[in-house]
């Protein structure tokens, strides 16, 4: 019987992911099928829409057998380093098999992007793109250089893109896991699911919600915490930070109502939105680009049915990795992985103020147990 997993964010957990799940099952009959998902901080540089515990929840009662976090802060990272970091998790947690949703839902042609990517020439040519094209997003030079070298476009839809940097990962990393990719179902999208939920549409909350997800308390995400950002700004204006949109967002912060308005004054265009929320959100929790790129050293069990905690309980097969499941669990750590552990809850507290009831969220880690 194999364990194959999944990255996600579950921002929400829609009926796409239901698919995904039933085409694994469908390929790995009596399988093992666990998530790597992000916590309350997500890779679009923003807090999700319910919090962790209620997502891994919602994906357990749909199927999934366990839920393990993601933590801050990889899940706030850019497509290489939230990958990398999934992967290791994922890797360390047994699994043999890693699925994802994809655009082109080819893998063939996955794996030779990736293969393409880690290639010499292709690195090599990148610090030279980035210095003709000054104004350009990283994105956007790296598909040129792509383009130039092997005469066409590389991917450049979401799921694609993180499909290649977890098969970058799994090939430099040299993890025994087989990576699959599904071809992505277009009808359900985390986006649509979102805009349904804030827009209080009950017919698309409908077709794309399972029943298990709309009763969750909402966040208001980093809109909901946008004044305690800005008044940080305002309070910090003057200092150098080191990171120059940083300085750039200080300098404006006072002559703005809000983030979106305060993101549109700036003076670049190379950087997405969620690039820009990502790095308020490193500014704001000290989190280094040396953060970013360690390997994380815990994860925590967040969801899981019976089957499910045999990962971390059974057979005499114990992961690699230490699996919180209380908070006493920390005390157990080595030393720098307790110093991520505390960064890691620094975002819990902010997001807690993006909900009506903003009192200090509680922090002692009880896993939700399905008994299926």
């Amino acid at each position: 019987m194999k364990t194959v997993a999944v990255i996600a964010e579950f921002n929400p957990y829609h009926k796409g992911h239901g698919i995904l799940l039933g085409e694994i099952k469908k390929r790995y009959p009596g399988s093992t099928v666990i998530a790597v998902m992000s916590g309350n901080t997500v890779q679009r540089g923003d807090f999700s829409v319910f919090d962790k515990y209620a997502r891994a929840k919602t994906a357990v009662t749909g199927g999934f057998d366990a839920v393990f976090e993601l933590p801050f802060p990889y899940s706030c990272s850019a497509a290489e380093q939230f990958a990398r970091a999934g992967t290791y998790i994922a890797a360390s947690l047994g699994a043999e098999v890693l699925a994802f949703g994809s655009e082109c839902g080819s893998i063939e042609k996955l794996t030779e992007i990736a293969r393409n990517r880690l290639s010499k020439e292709y690195e090599q040519m990148i610090p030279g793109y980035r210095a003709e094209q000054r104004g350009e997003s990283v994105l956007r030079i790296k598909e040129k250089a792509y383009a130039d070298l092997y005469g066409e476009t590389a991917v450049r839809r979401s799921n694609d893109i993180l499909a290649c940097e977890y098969i970058k990962s799994i090939l430099t990393s040299g993890y025994e896991i087989t990576p699959v990719a599904v071809h992505r179902v277009e009808n359900f999208s985390a986006k649509d699911s979102r805009k349904a939920i804030y827009g209080c549409d009950e017919d698309e909350i409908r077709r794309l919600l399972p029943d298990s997800t709309v009763n969750f308390q909402l966040s208001l995400g980093m809109k909901g915490a946008e004044n305690l950002i800005l008044g940080l700004l305002r309070l910090d204006y003057g200092s150098d930070s080191g990171n120059g949109i940083i300085n750039a967002m200080k300098k404006r912060a006072e002559k703005c109502a809000g983030l979106e308005e305060l993101m549109s004054m700036l003076p670049t265009k190379k950087y997405t939105l969620a690039r820009l929320r990502r790095e308020i959100l490193a500014w704001l929790f000290s989190v280094s680009e040396d953060d970013k790129n360690s390997i994380p050293g815990y994860t925590v069990l967040l969801a899981a049915n019976k089957k499910g905690l045999a990962c971390i309980s059974g057979n005499g097969k114990f992961p690699a990795i230490p699996v919180l499941t209380r908070q006493s669990d920390v005390n157990k750590l080595s030393k720098n992985a307790q110093i991520r552990f505390k960064t890691a809850q620094k975002p819990e507290l902010i997001y807690a103020l993006t909900f009506k009831d903003r009192r200090n969220p509680d922090l002692t880690m009880t896993p939700v147990i399905i008994d299926v």
